[in-house]
């Protein structure tokens, strides 16, 4: 987190995913695809942050599924990725010196 207390911060699903698997596949073979929200998608977190921002998408998909469904939908669950913490943001003498150090240890 750019400029927080803290320099990253949990973050948890905002509901749980369910995926149907057949009595033939493994159940463990299930692939997660993080996609960040397009504000976060090429930064870091910026504090301050509050408990509960919507930062990304997780989906979950089986891949090994080719059967399809009735519907022809593809029936990937996605749930929001949030933050479980609030992070505030770090006095101006903390940052200051992540500043110099970040600048130093660029150096070498």
């Amino acid at each position: 987190v750019k400029d927080g207390k803290e320099l990253s911060v949990p973050v948890a699903l905002n509901q749980g995913l369910t995926l149907w698997v057949r009595g033939d596949m493994d159940a463990t073979a299930f692939e997660t695809t993080i996609d960040f929200n397009e504000h976060y998608r090429d930064s870091a977190l910026q504090a301050p942050l509050t408990e509960g921002t919507e930062v990304g998408t997780v989906s979950a998909s089986i891949p090994a599924d080719t059967l399809g469904y009735i519907d022809d939908s593809d029936h990937d669950e996605t749930a929001g990725l949030i933050t479980t913490q609030t992070v505030e943001k770090a006095n101006i003498f903390v940052r200051a010196w992540r500043g110099v150090s970040n600048f130093f240890s660029n150096l070498f």
